[in-house]
């Protein structure tokens, strides 16, 4: 019998990677969807995509568009952008064949009872809308879709006005992590972007995050779905290293965590 399981943000963990897919032993009815951001920070880009590559052999593989893979894209396509030494480094160690994997891709999954974003749904977002953002000279064609698109793999937070925060932005009092008021209307949301650093991924009423911050030593989690869409067992793996010091402060803002940091620490983990 086939089964579904979304990983979180891989981060070029190459080997835990590789050891988590051992640990779940893959077969070739099987769907491994990526929430997106396999790339930067890590120890090797190359690696990774060389074992989502031997994946999609024995297996079908879905990725989706992280803030890190929508930023190369970009960057492709205007050389423009101001960007770090580690961002080139990582960005000339992509081929031709690795951006046909990492470009282009979808915003989010929908599945029965079941969806998948990088980083959120904010309360107003109707589905389906376009799934894919196309560039040309370095900015998306169609600048109002692609504003509410971006929105799935940039959103952390919600005012109460319920208007979207994305990181570093200052917030106001009464704002919440978006995952405390889904709904569920669009399907149980499995997503990755915030990093929690726990032993097993952070369950919420209606949502699961995944990202438990391998590339900042933590884990490399993924989940594995039942019928209806909601979580059935979850799997992760130890970081080899700390590759990258967290430093909250300069992720995701210092008035965001401060904010918020008391709300997700009460949310339930699996």
């Amino acid at each position: 019998m086939s089964a579904t399981y979304v990983i979180g943000d891989v981060h070029g963990c190459h080997e835990e990677l590789s050891e988590l897919l051992d640990m779940i032993g893959p077969k070739i009815a099987d769907r491994f969807i990526f929430c997106g951001d396999l790339i930067d920070r890590g120890p090797s880009v190359a690696n990774v995509l060389k074992v989502v590559k031997d994946l999609k052999k024995r297996s079908n593989v879905d990725i989706l568009r992280g803030n890190h893979e929508y930023k190369h894209e970009r960057y492709e396509h205007s050389s423009s952008m101001k960007v770090d030494d580690d961002f080139i480094s990582h960005h000339m160690e992509l081929t031709d064949e690795d951006k046909g994997i990492l470009f282009g891709l979808p915003n989010f999954i929908k599945g029965d009872g079941f969806v998948v974003v990088h980083a959120g749904i904010p309360y107003w977002q109707n589905l389906p809308m376009e799934t894919h953002l196309r560039f040309d000279s370095g900015k998306p064609l169609n600048l109002e879709e692609a504003k509410k698109s971006s929105i799935l793999f940039f959103l952390r937070a919600e005012g109460p006005d319920r208007r979207p925060t994305v990181h570093g932005k200052p917030i106001s009092p009464g704002t919440y992590f978006w995952a405390e008021k889904y709904d569920g209307k669009h399907g149980f949301c499995y997503f990755g972007h915030e990093v929690f650093l726990d032993k097993s991924p952070r369950l919420f009423p209606n949502a699961m995050g995944l990202d438990t911050g391998c590339v900042f030593g933590g884990l490399l989690s993924a989940v594995r779905l039942a019928e209806d869409g909601t979580p059935d067992e979850s799997f992760s793996v130890s970081a080899k290293k700390e590759y990258v010091k967290y430093d909250m402060n300069v992720l995701n803002g210092s008035s965001w965590r401060m904010a918020l940091n008391n709300k997700v620490q009460n949310a339930k983990q699996i």
